[in-house]
């Protein structure tokens, strides 16, 4: 149950919504996603920080990526239940 209102929460937030989108175009690091987006540093780095924790995206020598497949199948999952 606490995963299903995390992801729920990780996908109501409008500037996590903007992260993905970015995410979905190309990998980005944290300062070009708060500067794309008109977060704060501090900003971007909570909504990156709770996107990695239910899965939604992944991050590598500080660049972060789009988690399609987990992404996919948390939806999958969420929406069935």
């Amino acid at each position: 149950m606490n995963e299903m209102l995390d992801y729920v929460k990780a996908m109501s937030d409008p500037n996590r919504l903007r992260i993905i989108g970015l995410l979905t175009q190309e990998s980005a690091t944290r300062k070009e996603i708060a500067e794309r987006l008109n977060l704060s540093v501090k900003d971007s780095l909570t909504h990156l920080g709770f996107l990695e924790f239910v899965g939604a995206i992944t991050q590598t020598d500080g660049v972060y990526a789009l988690n399609k497949d987990k992404l996919a199948t948390l939806a999958k999952e969420k929406l069935a239940d």
